[in-house]
């Protein structure tokens, strides 16, 4: 994707991120059944660049979490495959170039530290570009956080997140 291409295109998923977390919220407040009716009658920007959004892989292990960042990116026209652990996580990568990799710590099978550093080692082995990796977990101790960084990945995200910090997080990975 051309630069000035994806620059639109963050910019405008960027724009469209506090649309997005109040649909997102609306969706999940059960209790205020007009409120998601109201933000899903609000246009939601639709980012497109060269035929398509960005290409994100999700690995969490929680339907509940993937079905909320799925509405999330899918809103912003993100193309999203998602897996639920860190060897699935690992196989897809392999599989298909993506923008960014968006990876739980805690999954059965394989975790995401684990699924980090295969990832950071085959890029380094086969001298192919670092894919932007955004750990997004429940567990965010500094503990987790050095752990995270130490396996390669490029940020953390605490969960519970909200559509503007995701969006905004993923912006910053993909602009640096």
């Amino acid at each position: 994707m051309a630069s000035s291409n994806r620059r639109g295109l963050l910019t405008e998923m960027l724009a469209s991120a506090g649309l997005l977390d109040r649909l997102v919220n609306g969706l999940l407040d059960f209790d205020e059944v007009d409120r998601p009716a109201q933000a899903a009658a609000s246009p939601t920007p639709q980012p497109e660049g060269d035929g398509g959004g960005v290409r994100v892989l999700l690995a969490d292990d929680n339907p509940t979490n993937r079905k909320v960042i799925e509405l999330i990116l899918r809103a912003s026209a993100a193309q999203v495959v998602s897996v639920e652990n860190g060897a699935e996580a690992v196989d897809a990568w392999r599989c298909g170039r993506f923008d960014v990799i968006l990876m739980d710590l805690r999954m059965p099978v394989m975790g995401g530290i684990e699924a980090i550093r295969r990832i950071r080692a085959e890029e380094d082995a086969r001298a192919l570009p670092r894919s932007p990796i955004l750990v997004v977990s429940a567990n965010s101790s500094p503990q987790d956080r050095h752990d995270s960084v130490g396996a390669g990945a490029d940020g953390l995200l605490a969960k519970p997140i909200r559509a503007e910090e995701l969006i905004g997080a993923i912006v910053g990975l993909l602009a640096a």
